[in-house]
């Protein structure tokens, strides 16, 4: 039974950041690095987890949330109202990915708005639910859905040609650089923490969960990128939409007792991207209310629904908005997130000097006092 206190422990919040990173740096992240660097996109996805590591460092020194942030500053308007639409389009981009992928694998010929639209409806009732029930959710699932990936990879890795992986270091510093940012773009998912604060029964522990699932995610997309340059080659990876889906349909089990095992292991991307989408349509509808108030929550919902639907419709009906969406995460949301989490580390630094120089004048005055006294 749920405590219904909306709050989350260590393990609940690791596994929701996991899901929210995993499914889509999964399915996206290995074509589009082929197509940039080759063989040298496995050097991106290794080397981002540097510059996460230093926003998680900031996460975790800044000493508060986006909501304490915002509940004092004249900043509360613009910050709510632009991280609520990077919400809106984050879960619009998963509602296009994970309507995409049924309308091909799962219910092909079936209308892709009929799709998306029950999507968005399930993801509207999980967010009424609340973060609790979505937490002890995917803590349920973790393991049911990641074993069986385990080992769908690890059969997977008989039919690898490392003579596939070289050569590498092939490309430029600059052409790296480039891999490495837009690497670093998916594992930024992992500053969804900054909302999960408030959520977390100990706050204190924020930075060694972020940690432990930027490791996790980095691990498994290092571990998919090598299987499938060894079984693919960069040039066909880099032709391929979604070349770990593909790899799942080829990989067979020992016996031969699923025949579309495919289709069930296209179940673990629904999930991940199901999670991601809930958390861009959830912080989206909580930094709402901290602008409209506490009512009217199933009127707010229904508003990030809607719109949550039409970014999914622009995904897949106007003609070069992913790439207008991907520069704009580039080279707008991703430095002014970054801004955002260095001027609250910046503030929280003075504070805390301020604190203690308060303190150490006090203790003065205390003495002097005393030697008065005497």
């Amino acid at each position: 039974m749920f405590s219904d206190n909306q709050k989350i422990s260590d393990r609940q919040m690791q596994r929701l950041l996991i899901f929210d990173m995993l499914g889509i740096s999964t399915l996206v992240l290995p074509g589009l690095l082929a197509k940039m660097i080759g063989k040298d996109g496995i050097f991106a996805l290794g080397l981002a987890l540097i510059p996460a590591l230093l926003v998680v460092w900031l996460l975790e020194k800044g000493g508060s949330s986006l909501q304490e942030f915002c509940a004092h500053d004249w900043l509360k308007v613009p910050l709510c109202l632009f991280y609520g639409l990077e919400g809106i389009l984050i879960g619009g981009y998963g509602v296009f990915l994970l309507g995409d992928m049924m309308v091909k694998n799962l219910v092909r010929d079936e209308s892709f708005y009929l799709v998306t639209g029950l999507l968005v409806l399930l993801a509207g009732y999980g967010i009424r639910q609340g973060m609790e029930a979505r937490a002890r959710i995917y803590e349920i699932l973790f393991w049911i859905l990641l074993i069986p990936l385990l080992i769908m990879l690890l059969l997977a890795s008989g039919d690898v040609d490392t003579n596939l992986w070289t050569p590498v270091v092939t490309h430029g510093w600059w052409s790296v650089g480039q891999g490495i940012i837009v690497a670093f773009l998916f594992y930024m998912i992992v500053a969804f923490a900054f909302f999960l604060k408030p959520y977390l029964v100990h706050p204190e522990h924020l930075g060694i969960c972020c940690r432990r699932s930027l490791l996790v995610v980095v691990g498994i997309n290092c571990a998919i990128y090598l299987i499938l340059l060894g079984i693919f080659g960069s040039g066909a990876l880099a032709a391929m939409e979604t070349p770990i889906i593909t790899l799942m349909s080829m990989v067979k089990l020992p016996g031969g007792f699923l025949e579309r095992q495919d289709v069930f292991m296209v179940g673990i991307w629904f999930f991940a991207l199901y999670a991601l989408v809930n958390t861009g349509m959830f912080y989206a509808s909580e930094l709402t209310r901290t602008l409209w108030g506490k009512g009217n929550a199933n009127l707010r919902i229904f508003c990030m629904m809607v719109l949550t639907m039409l970014a999914a419709m622009g995904s897949y009906q106007v003609k070069g908005w992913n790439e207008t969406l991907f520069w704009l995460q580039i080279w707008l949301v991703l430095p002014v997130s970054i801004l955002l989490l260095a001027v609250v580390f910046v503030r929280n630094m003075r504070s805390a000097g301020g604190s203690c120089s308060q303190n150490e004048n006090g203790v003065h005055m205390k003495s002097e006092e005393e030697k008065g006294e005497k």
